[in-house]
C-alpha cells in the first residue's frame, strides 16, 4: 500500500520569521555598535557646542575672533566690537565767485579695539538754526580696519544753505 503524500508546509517569508520582538527589559548588554546616526549626531551636537562657546567668548570680548580656524573672520563680522569706532570731522567753507559755496568734509576714522573692526558708511549731515540743511553719506576708504588703526576721509558738499554751522558725521548701520 503506497504511503500517502505528507502535507505541503506553507511557505513563511524569511524576513517575516527573523523579525526581531522588541523587548523593554532594561537589558543592556548588548555589544551593538551606535548607528551612523548618532556618530553623526554626537559631532553635531559637539560642533554646535564649540561654537556657541566662541561666540559668546567673541561676545564679551575675551577671545580674538582670528584665533579661531576656520570661521573666525565671520563670527567677528556678526559681533559688535568693544569699543565704537572713533570718527573726527572738520569742515572748510569756500566761497565761489558765483557766491556758491563748497564744504569740504575731512577727517579720520580709528579703530581703537583690540580686533579687526568693519568700516560702515558714514552719515554726515549739516544743520543750521532752523535745523537739518543737508545728509549726505560718505563712503568709507577702507571695508576694515585693524586695531589702533586709523584712516583718513574727505567729502565735498555743494548748495546748502548760508545758516547751515553744525557739521556731524558719525558711523552709519
Amino acid at each position: 500500500v503506497p504511503e500517502p503524500a505528507p502535507e505541503p508546509i506553507p511557505e513563511t517569508p524569511v524576513a517575516a520569521a527573523f523579525q526581531p520582538v522588541p523587548t523593554d527589559d532594561g537589558d543592556t548588554d548588548d555589544a551593538e555598535a551606535p548607528g551612523p546616526h548618532l556618530v553623526r549626531n554626537a559631532v553635531a551636537a559637539v560642533l554646535g557646542l564649540a561654537l556657541a562657546v566662541a561666540a559668546a567668548g567673541l561676545w564679551v570680548g575675551r577671545i580674538d575672533a582670528h584665533q579661531i580656524p576656520f570661521v573666525g573672520e565671520r563670527l567677528a563680522m556678526l559681533v559688535p566690537t568693544g569699543q565704537p569706532l572713533q570718527v573726527t570731522v572738520a569742515g572748510t567753507v569756500t566761497i565761489l565767485p558765483s557766491g556758491g559755496r563748497v564744504l569740504d568734509v575731512t577727517g579720520t576714522i580709528t579703530n581703537p579695539g583690540r580686533s579687526l573692526a568693519r568700516v560702515p558708511p558714514l552719515k554726515a549731515s549739516l544743520a543750521g538754526p532752523s535745523g537739518p540743511a543737508r545728509r549726505w553719506t560718505i563712503a568709507p576708504p577702507a571695508a576694515r580696519l585693524a586695531p589702533g588703526a586709523s584712516i583718513s576721509y574727505a567729502s565735498t558738499v555743494m548748495g546748502f544753505p548760508a545758516d547751515a554751522r553744525t557739521l556731524a558725521v558719525t558711523p552709519g548701520r
